[in-house]
């Protein structure tokens, strides 16, 4: 009986560590993604001399507006080029990159910012942007944020109470 005990307890406390786990894995998953979303975006401005656009997009074929509070980008982002400088995508304009939806957390930067927009010398226009990732709950455990400076390099760091809070 002892031994049962001391099983069901061992499994008891690896599910809620392997919780953790998983919930830690798709947070640092998604930031990597927007990472690369976003060096893809800068790199291909400074390479094609043009704009590229970064947005939310759940649909997948525009860019998605600000909601009442905050900007959702975790039904997915577009990458693509602004030929045209309407900061949506058009039939001519090449889609670099369709991102993924994100299921079990929330990304969201505020409402201010709705997209990031690459200029062909790398730079984004606006000012700092900070994306934050949450876990499901609104728990600020674990959560990560994607900050993109004034001169257009990205950085994942974890969330603070100086970025987006996640309540």
């Amino acid at each position: 009986m002892l031994v049962v005990l001391a099983i069901t307890g061992i499994l008891g406390v690896s599910s809620v560590s392997l919780g953790g786990v998983v919930r830690d894995t798709r947070l640092s998953t998604g930031a990597n993604d927007l990472m690369a979303a976003l060096s893809l975006a800068r790199s291909s401005a400074i390479a094609r001399s043009a704009d590229v656009v970064v947005c939310p997009s759940a649909d997948g074929r525009q860019c998605d507006a600000a909601g009442d509070s905050y900007t959702w980008w975790h039904n997915g982002y577009l990458v693509f080029v602004d030929r045209d400088g309407d900061r949506q995508p058009d039939a001519d304009e090449p889609v670099l990159l369709n991102g993924p939806a994100r299921t079990g957390i929330t990304l969201r930067s505020s409402k201010a910012r709705t997209k990031v927009v690459y200029r062909p010398n790398g730079t984004p226009g606006g000012t700092n942007l900070t994306l934050t990732f949450c876990p499901p709950g609104g728990s600020t455990a674990g959560a990560r944020s994607v900050v993109v400076s004034i001169i257009g390099r990205a950085r994942v760091s974890r969330a603070s109470a100086d970025h987006l809070p996640c309540d």
